[in-house]
């Protein structure tokens, strides 16, 4: 395994985290609001 593939595993772990994260995020403020 070379370096770019660890940079590019690493890199769409981060991206999905992130991604799951955000909609995570929007979930809770939009429950937030409905009270």
């Amino acid at each position: 395994m070379n370096l770019y593939e660890v940079l590019g595993s690493l890199g769409l772990l981060v991206v999905t985290a992130l991604f799951i994260y955000m909609a995570w995020t929007m979930k809770k403020m939009a429950d937030e609001a409905d009270e």
